[in-house]
């Protein structure tokens, strides 16, 4: 990407000079996000499933254990496919250095690759914005909200699937917004890699199964769609899904490989998306926004209302026929269809209770709720005697949501890495755990606790109480946030706000009541001592 991409006016002027602000601010966001890495991986259960892509590296040259490796990710084959660099990295650090892949300082290699993922991802959201809203300061100040938004960085710590499946989708849309410009491009190979393409982002993470609709109506549009010509339709269309079969029958041969079955992961899945509430279909995106987004919610939320009659008055104004509406059907075609996914998938929470919403449900459709809102509303708050105005109040809101963020990330403790770091610190101390609430702890806590709970003490030896070092799941209250009682003779070492008590991370999974729980009791991290 060249400057004059991000910047094309090179002199003093005003609009220059607020590009340069604007693009400062995403330097600075981008630099504050290295602040975050080293803290947080492997805190989910889900994050797991990674250590089968270093297993997959680690099976000495056995197909069928690579292919059981790849395949025992309930649906997610293409995350370990993919994944499958940085646990390579991991295996040849630890026969360097004995470095274990389950160590903080080795777990910064994965994490280091969804740093870059993030980054890859503003760039090309940047380069469709560019294309939909068509003005360098409107598509950079929509690339700066997108950057501050909590859920676009939330998930950088974790070894999750939901940055590398955004990332997929907007490359292959990118691609294909360009195929418009240069449609001797459009060749039946780039149909089929285009497939290819979405249906890999659907094997990163089946959640975003919307991607393979999407990406075949944009693919089909101009030539086939919109201008009903079938032999078109049908030749585009039928390489479009011969790339995405191929990627689902190279996965399922993997997983047949390692006895396994891919595609009945895929229909089973569904089922499993259910630790949430049925009643939030319509609502969830606003909840999420007033409590995990907050200052920046408020604000995409009051411009989402203003917008909703800014684009009605805009249909309406002039002569409405066929012709006009093919073309507003053609230039917004991305973003309505992803209004229609996401009503979809509103419907299906509410009305056929099959799955619920997640953060990392709206990550998916997040980007095009920004893209949307400043497509409708730039162009009309943009008035040459105080066109800037508007643009410094957005930036500025931004701006503080995402500092508000980093404080409250920096902040929270999460109880993995937290023992990761200081178990050391009690080599001979006889160590109890107390919870005031149920845990779901697996894998890589109990690498550690096991060996915490196994020291014997004895006299004249310290004894320490780990208070909610855990992951607490589900969140039951019988009474005061079940209280830990403190013997007098323990001192409080260390503190903190448990990592659930961030409200973006209560979206991923805990109930309405379980979310109001946390909010109430406020899980604090605590470490006491007694001599």
């Amino acid at each position: 990407m060249t400057p004059s991409s991000w910047l094309p006016e090179r002199s003093f002027t005003l609009p220059s000079i607020v590009n340069y602000c604007l693009l400062a601010m995403l330097v600075l966001v981008l630099g504050t996000r290295l602040s975050f890495l080293g803290a947080g991986a492997l805190t989910f259960p889900d994050e797991y499933r990674y250590y089968e892509s270093i297993k997959a590296i680690e099976c000495h040259g056995s197909l069928t254990n690579f292919s059981a490796s790849i395949s025992q990710v309930q649906g997610r084959p293409g995350d370990a496919f993919w994944r499958l660099v940085p646990a390579g990295m991991q295996v040849l650090l630890a026969k360097a250095t004995g470095l274990d892949p389950h160590e903080p300082a080795s777990l910064l290699i994965p994490v280091g690759f969804n740093y870059l993922i993030l980054l890859g991802s503003l760039l090309l959201f940047y380069r469709i914005a560019l294309l939909l809203l068509r003005h360098p300061t409107a598509a950079l100040l929509s690339t700066v909200v997108y950057a501050c938004l909590v859920n676009t960085n939330i998930y950088l710590r974790h070894v999750l699937p939901y940055d590398a499946a955004l990332f997929t989708f907007l490359a292959n849309i990118y691609w294909v917004l360009r195929l418009k410009q240069r449609p001797e491009r459009r060749t039946n190979r780039t149909f089929f890699l285009v497939g290819a393409l979405a249906g890999f982002t659907f094997a990163i993470y089946p959640g975003y199964n919307p991607a393979v609709v999407v990406m075949g109506l944009l693919l089909l549009e101009k030539r086939a769609l919109l201008a009903l010509d079938w032999k078109q339709l049908f030749r585009t269309g039928a390489l479009y899904s011969a790339g995405v079969a191929a990627v689902f029958g190279f996965f399922q041969l993997l997983s047949v490989i390692g006895d396994k079955s891919y595609l009945d992961d895929c229909l089973l899945l569904s089922r499993s998306i259910t630790q949430g509430d049925f009643e939030e279909g319509f609502i969830f995106l606003f909840k999420y926004l007033f409590t995990a987004e907050q200052t920046l919610g408020y604000l995409l939320t009051g411009l989402g209302i203003v917008a909703l009659p800014v684009a009605l008055y805009r249909l309406l104004r002039g002569r409405l026929n066929a012709a006009r509406l093919t073309a507003l059907l053609s230039d917004n075609l991305l973003l309505i269809t992803m209004v229609l996914a996401f009503l979809h998938y509103a419907v299906m929470v509410y009305y056929q209770e099959r799955m619920v919403f997640y953060g990392r449900i709206l990550h998916l459709y997040l980007p095009f709720f920004v893209l949307l809102i400043f497509k409708v509303l730039y162009p009309a708050a943009t008035r040459k005697s105080w066109q800037f105005v508007p643009v410094v109040l957005v930036a500025a809101v931004a701006a503080y949501s995402f500092a508000v963020f980093t404080l409250q990330y920096h902040r929270i403790v999460y109880p993995l890495t937290f023992l990761n770091q200081h178990a050391h610190d009690y080599p001979t101390a006889k160590v109890t755990m107390k919870e005031q609430t149920a845990t779901a702890n697996t894998g890589d806590y109990y690498r550690v606790l096991d060996g915490l709970m196994a020291q014997p003490g004895g006299a004249g030896q310290p004894q320490v109480m780990l208070v909610n070092m855990g992951f607490l799941y589900p969140i039951r209250d019988e009474g005061w946030c079940n209280e830990v009682k403190i013997p007098p003779a323990y001192k409080l070492i260390s503190t903190g706000p448990h990592f659930i008590t961030l409200p973006a991370y209560y979206f991923e999974g805990w109930r309405i009541t379980e979310r109001d729980i946390i909010t109430r009791c406020q899980y604090q991290v605590q470490v006491y001592e007694a001599r």
